[in-house]
């Protein structure tokens, strides 16, 4: 399978009261197309500032990163518009990702390509409502006159908008109740067996990541302490896999 990013020994240190803090160190993984890779951990583990990092949101002092033949280094930055449409982001809380005073159907327009004409936006835009199973009607409302699972569910049709190669989703379901949970994973499945794209999806939940997930890296302290599928992780003998994959079991 084609190679969409390679990630290769990263590290971020933030400045603190004068003083160096690693938060993340010597991370290299990989995200081949067609591939689902989850990242997870504890709260503060490094998995949101790992996303954010390859996102281009943030810099990083050491390492390297591909993304479908795109060289990003800490000497060699991206800057974003170039990127854009290769990758997009899910963001834990959907109202917050978009304007508030923009209708959420406009909003999903503006990201597509700007080579489109308007009846081309308008008919991809019923596309995408209709794949991310939402009533075209509430194109027409903002942000903050949907549910939390239908908001989701448009940041998810604006994220595909600009047909990415790789879609990262950070803690996209932690603040939804778990019907509404198993119906998104289903969404990214779906998104995964029509596009054939990548998905990295950074949670705190093994039992979510278990549904879909290819791989899956544990972070712990900015390390990746483990890597493999959740069978694999099964065998793990690290006591902070083992914390992990109980709650996942005990919230099953």
């Amino acid at each position: 399978m084609q190679e969409i990013l390679k990630v290769s020994s990263i590290k971020k240190t933030f400045l603190k009261d004068g003083e160096s803090n690693t938060v993340i160190n010597d991370v290299s993984f990989t995200v081949k197309k067609g591939q689902c890779v989850g990242i997870v951990g504890e709260s503060g583990c490094g998995k949101s500032t790992t996303a954010r990092i390859i996102l281009g949101l943030l810099n990083f002092d050491e390492g390297e990163i591909i993304l479908s033949e795109n060289k990003l280094s800490p000497q060699n930055r991206i800057r974003l518009k170039e990127i854009q449409g290769k990758i997009q982001m899910v963001f834990q809380m959907p109202t917050e990702s978009f304007n508030p005073r923009i209708k959420l159907g406009k909003s999903i327009k503006e990201a597509m390509r700007k080579t489109l004409t308007s009846e081309e936006k308008e008919v991809k835009l019923k596309k995408l409502f209709e794949e991310c199973q939402l009533s075209y009607d509430l194109a027409d409302r903002y942000p903050k006159e949907v549910s939390g699972g239908q908001c989701q569910r448009a940041a998810i049709a604006r994220a595909l908008a600009s047909d990415p190669q790789l879609l990262i989703c950070d803690e996209i379901t932690s603040s939804l109740d778990q019907v509404i949970q198993r119906d998104i994973i289903e969404l990214l499945k779906q998104c995964v067996y029509k596009y054939h794209m990548a998905i990295l999806f950074v949670s705190h939940d093994l039992s979510l990541v278990h549904e879909f997930c290819h791989q899956v890296l544990v972070l712990n302290d900015g390390k990746i302490i483990e890597k493999g599928t959740i069978q694999q992780l099964y065998k793990s003998e690290n006591e902070v896999v083992q914390n992990l994959l109980k709650a996942a079991y005990l919230n099953g």
